[in-house]
């Protein structure tokens, strides 16, 4: 065998003012337009929140999750419409008592996530940009509001990161294995890619290929010899990989041989392949990445092996994203694109995990089937708010290939849809 390790407090202070406090007017200085002295009408002062009505989206400050809020100011209130992933509810009112200092400033107070109310200010820009200071230190107590807000997008590209290796080694006898441990180095593009191995000698021996997940000790991704295959002395496996996951390969020198002598030279040439997908990780609920609506998003359906085999329904067979509903409608997921190796499947849900009714439209093909295209509607208009779309990776979905065999379309093919509304 051989082995290759390779967190202002704000004081107030009431003066108190008695008559003795005043001093005495002298004759000739009492007010000559005011010759009773008869104290002045004090004007009525109008507390002109005008300019902060309607709704306003949290786009900045030092608590980022907070970031995409929905607060709709009425009166002298603002109301949570869209929560987030803020820790509060929609309806909790964020903005209370607004009282205006002049045409751009203006005191109020503000919940805190201890759904305690605090002292803050806000300052509104030329630009219609809101900008809060609460007079507690901590997270939050910095905030940046617009009236227009751009929808999120989770999308991180990289670049992509292939990669390649030659071994050249010697069997010293027949039926010998020669096992290298983390051959394939665990790779950390968030989307994975494929790996390709080729065993391969010019002595005339049938080779056989082992690979295995280092992270499981029962059973292998692939484990058999080049034997009846159009060239017998490769072997070829290709394998779709799962991130920081390493795999360990096996060489094994078949008894199918003619004679010949020993040593026998040999050769391991692999390669990887990274797949870029922005969305990634996104493979569990609380991982579903912010998607805009009205535009087309790519992604792939990678099943890659954490294990020596991949089951459905485990993390790596769905993809999870998230969209934001302004105002009450349907939810419409439109596939485009579907590699003709894979089934889609498309749920959506609340963020509480309760999945909701949807209809089926058939573009083309049929919905179980490989390849197919439709687009996925809820049945009944959904209140504004947050909503999670889930898509399953399903069908034949070939998560590895030997020898003369094609690279399965969804290794290198992406799906896309589009996510859109309707009333």
């Amino acid at each position: 065998m051989k082995t290759i390790v390779k967190t202002l407090f704000v004081l107030s202070f009431a003066m108190a003012c008695t008559t003795e406090d005043t001093p005495d007017i002298p004759n000739e200085q009492q007010n000559t337009e005011n010759p009773k002295n008869e104290n002045p009408k004090t004007e009525t002062t109008t507390n002109n929140v005008e300019a902060l009505q309607g709704d306003w989206f949290r786009v900045g400050g030092n608590n980022p999750t907070n970031n995409g809020m929905l607060v709709r100011v009425i009166d002298e209130q603002g109301v949570i419409i869209l929560a987030q992933d803020s820790g509060f509810d929609k309806d909790d009112i964020k903005w209370k008592d607004i009282l205006s200092r002049d045409e751009e400033n203006y005191d109020y107070s503000e919940l805190g996530s201890d759904y305690n109310y605090y002292n803050a200010q806000m300052e509104i820009g030329t630009d219609d940009t809101l900008r809060i200071s609460v007079a507690a230190a901590g997270a939050g107590n910095i905030q940046k509001w617009v009236r227009d807000f751009a929808e999120f997008n989770d999308c991180m590209p990289y670049e992509p990161m292939n990669d390649e290796n030659t071994i050249n080694e010697f069997w010293d006898a027949i039926n010998e294995t020669d096992l290298y441990t983390g051959l394939l180095p665990a790779v950390t593009s968030p989307g994975g890619g494929y790996y390709t191995v080729v065993l391969t000698n010019d002595s005339g021996a049938v080779p056989g290929l082992k690979v295995t997940s280092s992270d499981d000790t029962s059973g292998a991704i692939a484990n058999s010899t080049a034997a009846a295959t159009s060239d017998e002395n490769t072997r070829t496996t290709s394998f779709l990989v799962y991130p920081e996951v390493s795999y360990d390969i096996a060489a094994h020198y078949s008894s199918h041989v003619p004679a010949g002598t020993s040593p026998t030279p040999y050769e391991i040439i692999w390669s990887y392949t990274d797949i870029v997908d922005c969305y990634e990780p996104n493979d569990e609920f609380s991982e579903a990445k912010a998607i805009p609506k009205n535009e087309i998003i790519e992604a792939y359906a990678l099943t890659g092996h954490i294990n020596n085999s991949v089951t459905y329904g485990e993390p790596q067979s769905y993809d999870y994203y998230s969209i934001q509903l302004r105002k009450p409608a349907k939810i419409k997921v439109e596939l485009l694109e579907v590699p003709s190796s894979v089934n889609l499947n498309v749920k959506v849900f609340t963020t509480d995990g309760q999945q909701l009714i949807t209809d089926y439209e058939e573009v083309s093909g049929v919905v179980s089937e490989d390849g197919a295209i439709y687009n996925t509607q809820t049945s009944s208009i959904l209140e504004e708010g947050k909503y999670i779309i889930r898509v399953t990776i399903g069908g034949s979905r070939p998560t590895v290939v030997n020898d003369d065999q094609d690279i399965p379309d969804h290794w290198n093919s992406p799906y896309t849809f589009k996510v859109t509304t309707a009333d």
